[in-house]
């Protein structure tokens, strides 16, 4: 039975792809803080490790794992540094203790589209496009992958764009005005995003570390289209049979938000998923290709859209979050 460790289980993605391990027959080991809220794991089949990112040097339980899933990363932040700490020098920390197991088959580091940046006059972009992040989030997912590359570890990157599904906090806000019938389209209804359901992008990473095609490479994961703001809002009514009215948010108006959000963050010190250096990330089209991971991994996503949908909002609705 193969040992795996994994950081980030009780996160978003984390938990799902905890579950999956376990499924599979993986003896897993999970790293949690005190306060982590651990409600989502299957406690009674996983190894609890009370552990955090300036820990690992501590760390006495080398020698055992056979692969090591970093996802846990800071997604919202106040300051640049914070950023940095969590995701560049946590992944350095871990890939530290990484270089100690003797049995490690592979290293799969969960970085972000971010990392690469947004499309350029709508192209799909794929791996081998140059990256170009443009927020602190994606500089700092960024410089990580540049620290695995260098690291000597056999590794894979995973750049998943937006990821929805039961669970996840981050989409909830649109997902609830659209079940309120008003979806939101940033700037245009024509304006499109790459997507890939929680479930499908979980099956990716898992393929990715078991192929041996997938050593020392960078993978997208995707649904296997992208998606324009007006077919999320087609889509959001077929899945609940409720009638959407889009609305077209300008950027302009975005931004203001984002900048009031910038003076909350100040004066409260909270950070926030908008604020003026997290703008960028909401400006153009997020577009990328999956094609190299159904080509070298024989990847090939599940669920799409309507039916993604519909089972996130079942989810929300059976948790009364919508």
């Amino acid at each position: 039975m193969k040992k795996v460790l994994v950081t980030g289980a009780t996160g978003f993605i984390g938990h799902h792809l905890v579950r999956m391990l376990v499924e599979k027959g993986y003896y897993v080991c999970v790293t949690v803080r005190e306060s982590s809220d651990v409600s989502r794991l299957p406690v009674e089949k996983v190894k609890l490790l009370h552990r955090d990112i300036s820990s690992y040097h501590r760390a006495d339980d080398a020698d055992d794992y056979n692969l090591i899933f970093h996802i846990a990363g800071a997604v919202k932040a106040r300051r640049r540094q914070d950023f940095f700490y969590v995701n560049t020098e946590g992944t350095a920390r871990i890939l530290e203790f990484a270089k100690r197991q003797k049995r490690l088959i592979r290293f799969v580091f969960l970085s972000s589209l971010a990392a690469a940046g947004r499309s350029p006059h709508g192209v799909i972009i794929d791996e081998k496009f140059p990256p170009h992040p443009k927020s602190w989030y994606g500089k700092s997912k960024k410089a990580a992958e540049e620290i695995v590359k260098s690291s000597g570890v056999p590794y894979t990157i995973i750049r998943p764009p937006t990821v929805y599904g039961p669970g996840d906090r981050e989409l909830l806000p649109l997902f609830r005005a659209a079940y309120k019938g008003y979806p939101l389209c940033f700037g245009s209804k024509k304006k499109r995003v790459s997507l890939v359901y929680v479930d499908d992008l979980v099956r990716g990473v898992m393929l990715s570390a078991e192929h041996p095609d997938g050593e020392n490479e960078v993978f997208f994961l995707t649904d296997g289209e992208p998606h324009s703001y007006g077919e999320f809002a087609s889509a959001f009514e077929k899945a609940t049979g409720k009638t959407s009215h889009p609305i077209v948010v300008p950027m302009p108006v975005l931004f203001s938000y984002a900048a009031l959000n910038e003076l909350i963050k100040i004066f409260i010190g909270r950070a926030m998923t908008l604020d003026i250096q997290k703008y960028p990330e909401f400006v153009g089209e997020w577009l990328c290709s999956s094609d190299k991971a159904q080509k070298l991994l024989g990847y090939t996503p599940r669920v799409q859209l309507v039916d993604g949908i519909r089972m996130t909002v079942d989810w929300y609705k059976q948790k009364g979050w919508l």
